[in-house]
């Protein structure tokens, strides 16, 4: 029934009858040789026949940074889940559920080993929280036990080749006709050189429940703002509805698939460049054949596709020129113009000058020494009027 964060093997308790969260974590490590690598979540699943159905999934997405300047910042997404469940048996049936959060790899330290990647963790059912205790589990058939702190520099643990998944174990009651399970919790994000944030969510354990589908099947993504985002894994739902300002761009890719850089290897066609906005899927009669995958890239990386060196010596344009395009700004002269529009990334915006543009940090301290070289260029504040005789 919901969420957990990184859903990866059954989970087989002494008594445990029908229900368990599933985590994977099989595409967490995969896209960089440096950072670190958390979970992901996703509903979980029974371990038997069940005439319980997902009627209706909401699922919201929300990263809380709001600028995309720092690739290794310890950054979050929030997570709000709320199911309808019906279940069409005539009891209330009580189950132990427990939600599976495996430990990461990568850069990880003994403070990211002893901690889970999930924080702020509850569940309502029916208008009721739950308590829950956390245990560790060695294996997807080990038993639960006490969680234990293992202190730094211990010479048997290598913190970054992961270690016993953390479990919240809790009991769940369904009545007799719909259910109201609601979930939330923070969820700290992968990151690495390539990606500045990766988000995962697990979907295909609906098809464990009756009828292998969710009803209705709604998704909202909040990604940071001015990035470009790609998303993977929604290939049995339309194409989303962007809730502010932003561009479906799946050739934003054309550029990258003749680099050697294979962290674009696998990205689908959902390319989607943000400035603003709020990313809405909708479905019916949903089948997840795949798993959720979201990840952010700074648009510098699409600015400059062969190495993401803004300082290349045969970039088109000054580099002052690239950072405002990233932001919209129209260009007063025509060829520079018609140059920027002919890239994927770029979305003019009529009211942007520079003035109004807020800049990230990153893109302020680049700038600065720019700025009095570019003090009266005509392609950005125009040509001055000719005085007459």
């Amino acid at each position: 029934m919901f969420v957990t964060p990184q859903l990866h093997y059954f989970m087989r308790l002494p008594l445990l009858s029908l229900l368990c969260f599933l985590c994977a974590a099989t595409t967490s490590l995969v896209y960089a040789n440096d950072g670190v690598f958390y979970g992901c979540s996703g509903i979980d699943e029974p371990l038997k026949p069940t005439r319980v159905r997902i009627h209706h999934e909401w699922l919201s997405i929300r990263f809380l940074q709001r600028d995309a300047n720092e690739f290794y910042s310890d950054s979050e997404a929030e997570v709000n889940v709320r199911f309808h469940f019906w279940n069409p048996e005539k009891k209330t049936v009580t189950l132990p559920v427990g939600f599976v959060v495996p430990r990461g790899g990568g850069d990880y330290g003994y403070d990211d080993y002893n901690r889970t990647a999930v924080s702020l963790f509850t569940t309502q059912v029916n208008g009721a929280l739950l308590s829950h205790r956390l245990y560790e589990r060695a294996c997807d058939t080990c038993s639960l036990r006490d969680t234990v702190i293992i202190p730094e520099g211990d010479g048997g643990i290598d913190p970054n080749g992961g270690g016993p998944e953390h479990v919240f174990l809790s009991k769940m009651s369904f009545k007799p006709g719909l259910n109201v399970v609601t979930h939330s919790y923070r969820q700290r994000l992968s990151m690495g050189m390539s990606v500045l944030s990766e988000f995962y969510y697990i979907l295909t354990t609906a098809k464990h429940w009756a009828g292998q589908v969710i009803d209705t099947f709604e998704c909202d993504i909040a990604p940071t703002r001015n990035v470009v985002c790609f998303i993977d894994g929604m290939d049995a739902l339309p194409r989303p509805t962007l809730v502010g300002i932003g561009a479906l761009a799946p050739h934003l890719l054309a550029s990258h698939a003749k680099s050697d850089f294979s962290v674009f290897e696998d990205m689908g066609d959902l390319a989607i460049r943000i400035i603003d906005a709020t990313i809405h899927f909708r479905a019916t009669s949903f089948k997840p054949r795949s798993n959720l995958a979201v990840r952010l890239f700074d648009r510098v990386r699409f600015q400059y596709p062969s190495s993401g060196n803004p300082f290349d010596p045969d970039r088109k344009h000054p580099h002052l020129y690239d950072i405002y395009a990233g932001y919209g700004f129209v260009f007063k002269d025509a060829k520079v113009q018609r140059w920027y529009e002919r890239q994927p990334w770029y979305i003019a915006d009529p009211n942007c000058t520079p003035e109004s543009m807020q800049l990230t940090e990153q893109d302020r301290e680049s700038v600065k020494d720019l700025l009095n070289d570019h003090r009266d260029d005509p392609a950005i504040y125009g040509r001055p009027p000719l005085k007459r005789k």
